[in-house]
């Protein structure tokens, strides 16, 4: 069970109410001891000193049943994983709580939240000092639905400090937004590099094949589509390597077959978004389409998704707090490659897709993965085939902030790698894809988030481009790519 969904019992509550009885207007911890940053920060359990020393707020709410904190101007209401949230927020309202940090070090910080509607924005202060930049409200679907979000590092020292939840714009729906919990999470310890690969075959793909993609669930390497001979159309076949068998089985084919598609995943499903599909004569590609579609690997069955705003190919996928991003890529005329970056809220697909910040460098081919609540786009190419130059230039998203920022570059230019980039020990892996048009490469290489620097692992046993390459259970899966249309699979391990 999430430490997010934790409860008090009754005699507890009725505990805490007595010490609020006790609290004058001098800001002291609700719960008679401040809060650690290895515990959850309810909401509810703001501070006691009353209106503008624990609290403000810009108009009086008084909640039916609010036998929480009754006494106060605060719209504490029953729901939310404790029993009660915070709700009816508005701009221009703050609350704050007395917390403990054990040790000094990097934290992400996290909040439980729920909106019918988005704009809502907040952020966090420690001992004043805005730590966190701008946190948008997503549309959760219901008042009670919560979904986390989260920043990236922040530093914090040692000792008691105060915390403040400043409430900056509420909403389309007329508020910021309902406020579970919050939590500060320590930072996973630096990954040590560098880092030894040996690298043996598996089993083959029964079919080779070049430029389709793979995703991993629950310890099995799922592969769809892709390229199978010089007529560039792509199979609708789809494949699963058990490593604990060394066997591979197909699975029922894509409804649309599609290369250079965009693929993330979530729980049990695979969603998979734009690319190259087959033109209506199947005598070649088409460069481009609006499909999303979400593969459910339990019962092996296949349901549309709302469509992209446009037809898209080479472009990518990634998921950050129930949301899918889909980024870049090109137009079925490839022309020129574009900037857009398009969100799609699970809690809420009928919505549909939305505009965020658009990534800096347009690019097609490119590597995406999520890392410590952040996106890294990473690679690709700009312009295509005999007109393409690799990239070496890394970006990342901040959905805090809603902006892009660069990143340590790679050590040497990579396309091709949009299955090819997975995240292991806190690191991200690019392996194999291409240093210029048709030049295949063999580099596998680990870019550190905690240092912003690259290192080069042990290669993979042969050049590669458009292959795909996972984490499967804490050991490297590659498989398929170019040139020729390769079975081979290899299996690295760490040490």
């Amino acid at each position: 069970m999430p430490r997010f969904v934790q409860r008090r019992s009754s005699s507890m509550v009725q505990r805490l109410e007595s010490r609020r009885l006790l609290s004058a207007a001098v800001e002291a911890p609700f719960l008679g001891k401040p809060v650690a940053t290895n515990q959850i920060i309810e909401a509810e359990n703001y501070d006691l000193g009353g209106s503008n020393v624990a609290y403000h707020v810009t108009k009086t709410v008084t909640v039916p049943g609010n036998a929480y904190r009754p006494g106060d101007a605060v719209g504490v209401q029953a729901g939310g994983s404790n029993g009660w949230d915070v709700g009816y927020t508005t701009a221009g309202e703050w609350l704050q709580y007395t917390i403990s940090v054990p040790t000094a070090g990097l934290y992400s910080f996290r909040a439980r939240v729920a909106n019918i509607s988005t704009g809502g924005l907040f952020h966090a202060t420690v001992d004043s000092v805005n730590v966190t930049g701008s946190m948008a409200v997503p549309n959760t679907g219901a008042w009670q639905t919560y979904q986390i979000i989260s920043t990236g590092n922040i530093q914090l020292a040692a000792g008691t400090h105060l915390l403040r939840i400043v409430l900056d714009r509420a909403g389309s729906s007329g508020t910021v937004g309902n406020f579970d919990c919050f939590e500060f999470v320590p930072a996973p310890a630096a990954p040590t590099v560098p880092l030894t690969l040996t690298w043996r075959a598996a089993a083959p793909i029964p079919q080779g094949l070049t430029e389709g993609g793979g995703e991993v669930v629950n310890g099995k390497l799922y592969v769809f589509s892709g390229f199978v001979n010089t007529t560039y159309l792509p199979t609708p076949r789809v494949y699963c390597y058990n490593p604990a068998t060394n066997v591979w089985t197909r699975l029922h084919d894509m409804p649309v077959p599609v290369t250079h598609a965009g693929m993330t995943v979530v729980g049990n499903y695979i969603y998979i978004a734009g690319g190259y599909p087959p033109n209506a004569t199947d005598t070649y590609q088409l460069f481009a389409t609006s499909n999303v579609w979400r593969y459910d690997t339990l019962n092996d069955t296949w349901a549309a998704m709302p469509a992209l705003p446009a037809a898209r190919g080479a472009g990518q996928l990634v998921v950050l707090n129930n949301v899918l991003h889909y980024i870049s890529g090109d137009d079925q005329t490839r022309a020129v490659d574009l900037t857009e970056h398009w969100t799609l809220n699970l809690a809420n697909p009928g919505a549909g897709w939305t505009n965020a910040a658009p990534i800096l460098t347009g690019r097609n081919r490119l590597g995406a993965v999520a890392l410590d609540g952040k996106i890294y786009a990473i690679g690709g190419a700009i312009g295509e085939d005999a007109d393409e130059t690799a990239q070496s230039v890394v970006e990342v998203y901040d959905p805090t902030t809603n902006k892009w920022s660069e990143a340590a570059r790679l050590p040497t230019p990579r396309a091709l790698v949009m299955g090819a980039c997975t995240v292991y020990d806190g690191m991200i892996i690019v392996a194999g894809g291409e240093t210029s048009f048709g030049v295949a490469t063999s580099q596998v290489t680990a870019y550190n988030p905690a240092t912003n620097t690259w290192t080069q692992l042990t290669p993979l046993p042969l050049g590669r481009i458009g292959g795909i390459c996972q984490n499967l259970g804490g050991m490297l899966i590659f498989t398929t790519g170019h040139p020729g249309f390769n079975a081979n699979t290899w299996i690295g391990t760490f040490s």
